[in-house]
């Protein structure tokens, strides 16, 4: 699947032209924000438009040197904080590092990656229920899901879910378009799959607005991703975040747990609470990874709305069933990291306008850029 995905990927540098942000000269405005106006007059936040002939007078200028990627295991910590990722700038690279930043003892972020899927409606009907909110890392159309055998609508066709997710409190994060492994591919690649989704979320969320939270598929970073990611607005230097994980039950490959759903979800299970261990809520805070595209994490659809699974109580419920007596608080990523509600939203920019509407996209995946 994920060469499918990189074959796709490499023929994007083609539709991006000379910049997506437009141009830069003595006629017309200063590039946008974080973007670099190139030596041909063109605004971008590649290394082409960022280093030798940037012109300084109409957009930020560094020199970008990619560096050998990040894994899981390397951003992530021990279960006493939470792993994150932060980019910042120096005169030649981007750097990478992690450090614990969920300051709220207590606090558990249960985080989803991967959806929408037809499963999360019934997610966030079961979330209301408890009075519990979440953070959802959201892509445009993961073809890596079709191993759910679950149908994939896609964002688009999926946009009243999100809606109800951000209007019911959670927390909206990218997790790019098509969940592309960032370390695999170009610059010009990254920005295809910030932007694209970027300006799905300007036409989905209320008032507009767009993350600046993000988690990066499977892990991934380098210097040169970071690079770009930072000129969008997702580094703590714009008030964003870009965060991995500390608690993997694995849900993402179910099968590895048991030979049935139940099993499964009991071996989920175990996998909290060893990570937990004698943990206190007074002395720590978890931020998870799980995901909303698999039936054993999040089917609570019941045989008249559709579900052939099998009647077992999914993860999420087992989770906030095992956690809430404990005394742990669910929290969103903002509150996670002490920030105040609506911290990792903006309002949305010339950037994230340079996609065609929905009809055209679907018809023409790289509208995008032309």
């Amino acid at each position: 699947m994920r060469t499918i995905l990189l074959v796709a990927a490499t023929l994007i540098p083609a539709v991006f032209g000379d910049g997506h942000g437009g141009q830069c000269d003595t006629s017309t405005e200063q590039c946008d924000t974080g973007l670099c106006c190139s030596q041909q007059g063109y605004c971008d936040n590649t290394e082409d438009h960022c280093g030798t002939g940037c012109q300084p007078a109409y957009g930020a200028c560094d020199e970008l040197t990619p560096a050998s990627s990040s894994s899981p295991s390397a951003l992530a910590s021990s279960s006493s904080a939470t792993s994150v990722i932060t980019s910042s700038a120096s005169s030649s690279q981007v750097s990478t590092t992690s450090s614990g930043t969920c300051t709220q003892p207590g606090g558990f972020a249960l985080s989803f990656d991967d959806g929408p899927s037809v499963l999360t409606q019934g997610l966030l009907n079961y979330l209301k229920s408890q009075n519990v909110k979440v953070t959802f890392f959201i892509n445009g159309l993961n073809w890596k899901n079709a191993d759910t055998r679950n149908p994939l609508p896609g964002l688009y066709k999926l946009a009243d879910v999100v809606r109800s997710a951000f209007n019911d409190g959670h927390q909206i994060c990218s997790h790019t378009w098509s969940h592309t492994d960032l370390i695999t591919v170009s610059q010009y690649n990254v920005t295809y799959e910030l932007t694209r989704l970027n300006n799905a979320f300007r036409q989905i969320l209320p008032g507009g607005v767009v993350p600046t939270c993000f988690r990066p598929p499977y892990g991934d970073t380098d210097n040169s991703s970071l690079a770009v990611l930072q000129g969008l607005g997702y580094g703590t230097d714009s008030g964003g975040a870009i965060v991995a994980w500390d608690l993997d039950p694995v849900d993402w490959n179910p099968a590895i747990h048991g030979s049935t759903p139940q099993a499964q979800i009991d071996d989920m299970v175990k996998e909290f609470q060893d990570d937990i261990g004698d943990t206190q809520p007074s002395e720590s805070t978890f931020l998870t990874l799980n995901h909303d595209v698999w039936n054993t994490t999040a089917d609570f659809r019941t045989p008249a709305e559709g579900s052939n699974y099998p009647n077992v109580v999914p993860l999420a419920q087992r989770v906030i069933e095992l956690l809430k007596p404990a005394g742990w608080n669910f929290v969103t990523l903002d509150e996670c990291m002490g920030k105040p509600p609506g911290s990792f939203y903006r309002p949305s920019n010339p950037n994230d306008y340079v996609c065609s509407d929905p009809d055209t996209l679907a018809s023409d995946p790289n509208a995008c850029f032309d």
